[in-house]
């Protein structure tokens, strides 16, 4: 049994997935690369359904780094704010960075062109030069990230296996949360709360379209992936409250 289950486990699969950016290039001179993961304790199922969903991750993650470094929408605010924009920011770039680094101790795997293209539609219509309208979105996609997150590290997951995984999810979903504190906060004080909301749901309606897309994926890491789309869809008025 011993033998059987250590013949399961993935460590450092032959072929690994190149680093580098999935829908957007930007700077890494912000944050230490951290080091390298030599290998993942994942079967070799969970570990390919895992290279499937990083890109799409790392999509968001680069997406991220923008829209808190927005220009546009930093001009109305004040130097406080715009300071912890910045810190998130950089927050954001070492998320990409850590990503990056699973990515390189898991199976090859390429995100189809249409899908690509489709991401980096879905990430630029989330530009608004009305803060108000702008944060709102990127409060509903940063807690739909949380959502996700929480599924992939709920007590079906095989990724909890895995230390390198783990950690590397705890830390993103940790920053997430505070985010989206963050994101919600600048909204509110541009724009009514049934704005925001409105804005939030439209912004996690089209992400359900492209997740959808790797449905399977999620199914292979323990998630429910209808349930978990559904979930998507509805945004707790809480959120702007």
């Amino acid at each position: 049994m011993q033998a059987a289950a250590a013949l399961a486990v993935a460590r450092a699969p032959v072929v690994r997935a190149p680093t580098g950016p999935a829908c957007f290039a930007f700077g890494r001179r912000v944050a230490r690369a951290p080091r390298p993961v030599s290998g993942v304790r994942l079967t070799d199922g969970a570990a390919e359904a895992l290279a499937e969903l990083l890109p799409l991750l790392l999509c968001g993650e680069e997406s991220a780094v923008l829209a808190f470094g927005a220009r546009a929408a930093r001009d109305s605010l004040d130097a406080a704010a715009c300071a912890r924009l910045e810190r998130i920011r950089r927050e954001e770039v070492v998320h990409g960075l850590l990503l990056q680094r699973l990515q390189t101790a898991l199976p090859a795997t390429v995100l189809e062109p249409s899908l690509r293209t489709r991401m980096r539609r879905f990430f630029i219509m989330l530009t608004d030069r009305d803060p108000g309208r702008y944060f709102a979105r990127i409060a509903g996609l940063d807690s739909a990230v949380c959502i996700v997150l929480g599924a992939l590290r709920g007590r079906r997951s095989p990724l909890g296996g895995d230390a390198a995984v783990a950690a590397t999810f705890a830390r993103i979903h940790r920053d997430e949360a505070r985010h989206v504190d963050a994101a919600r906060g600048i909204a509110l004080a541009y724009a009514p709360a049934s704005r925001g909301l409105d804005a939030a749901v439209e912004t996690r309606r089209h992400l359900v379209e492209l997740l959808r897309a790797r449905g399977g994926a999620f199914e292979r890491l323990g998630v429910d992936a209808d349930l978990l789309f559904e979930r998507l869809g509805t945004v707790s008025r809480g959120i702007f409250a």
